[in-house]
């Protein structure tokens, strides 16, 4: 059994039988180096304490991965799993584009120390997930010229919106701040649900009147043979 994390401060991760040389995949190792990031943030990721947690020798963790930059694109990539990017057809690009931004804000909220680690280790995002959403909005008709500015407009917010919701909610697990305190709840406020789809919406309606005169009527195909990814 895989377990990736610790038990009452005991330690777990891959550990195999005494005497026999552990064999693991590398997206085994991701899980454990994820639960170990989102325990100790960055500055507790090393090496030698994913090693420890695998059941492996340092050097054993590099018969897998060449840097811990290297194991860092992976956890990350293993985030952007999390996000809900696949075709649903007959949907309007509008709904796509709320569904695959809550879940990004989703995973982020699930791992913000993973989402602040590409600053702190000058790691990019995988690209795989951008390809997908640009595959996915040009299948359901948006124009090419049109879906560059909303992304770049896009990715503006969700960057800034997202590594600032994720360092407060890292902030707000060591706050010494009570939680029935004004500040806290004007704080809270700030990155709510309600404040993040707003957002969404004015970017929709920014790419609306970039297409103008169009009337935007964008759907995703029902015919699956017509999606670029499947």
């Amino acid at each position: 059994m895989i377990e990736a994390g610790h038990e009452h401060g005991e330690r777990s991760g891959l550990m195999g039988t005494p005497g026999v040389v552990p064999s693991f995949s590398k997206d085994e190792i991701v899980e454990v180096a994820l639960a170990l990031i989102d325990e100790k943030g960055t500055k507790g990721f090393t090496i030698r304490a994913l090693a420890d947690r695998v059941g492996i020798s340092p050097m054993g963790i590099y018969t897998y991965f060449s840097s811990k930059e290297d194991i860092a694109a992976h956890v990350l990539g293993r985030v952007l799993s999390e996000v809900d990017n696949e075709p649903v057809p007959g949907e309007f690009w509008e709904d796509t584009l709320h569904r695959v931004c809550d879940s990004i804000r989703a995973a982020a909220l699930a791992h913000p120390k993973a989402r602040l680690m590409r600053h702190e280790l000058g790691v990019g995002w995988p690209q795989v997930h951008n390809r997908h959403v640009y595959c996915l909005h040009l299948d359901q008709g948006m124009p090419r010229g049109v879906y560059e500015h909303m992304h770049h407009v896009l990715r503006a917010f969700l960057d800034g919106y997202l590594d600032q919701e994720a360092r407060a909610t890292v902030q707000r697990t060591d706050s010494d701040i009570p939680d029935e305190e004004e500040w806290t709840r004007v704080s809270i406020g700030s990155y709510e649900s309600e404040a993040f789809n707003q957002g969404i919406d004015f970017i929709i309606a920014g790419t609306r009147a970039i297409a103008a005169p169009s009337d935007c009527e964008w759907y995703t195909p029902e015919d699956p043979a017509k999606w670029t990814l499947i």
